[in-house]
């Protein structure tokens, strides 16, 4: 006799999705510029509303933490309250080809 088909996947859990959106809420962040001053790393960034300069360690719209930052990276973290678990995402240098 034909084998059962097999069981559908489970589809993703609450906290995949919290995951999944808290990590797209730092992925909408672009690192635009890296200054070093008085021996600080400082970062700009924009969400595309608005610019922040940032330190390591600070936070940005109350929820999102600037975990390192790097000449050519910023690591951004923020908690996923369902979960109480943290996600980062690590955000590449945007060179401005503006002109």
């Amino acid at each position: 006799s034909p084998a059962p088909p097999p069981p559908p996947p489970p589809g993703p859990s609450m906290a995949d999705l919290a995951g999944q959106r808290a990590r797209e809420q730092l992925n909408q962040f672009r690192f635009l510029g890296y200054l070093t001053k008085g021996g600080e790393s400082q970062a700009f960034l924009t969400n595309g509303q608005a610019i922040y300069i940032v330190k390591q360690g600070e936070m940005l719209e109350g929820r999102v933490q600037v975990h390192k930052i790097e000449p050519e990276t910023v690591v951004l973290s923020t908690e996923v309250l369902e979960t109480g678990s943290h996600v980062q995402a690590t955000i590449p240098l945007t060179p401005d080809t503006s002109g």
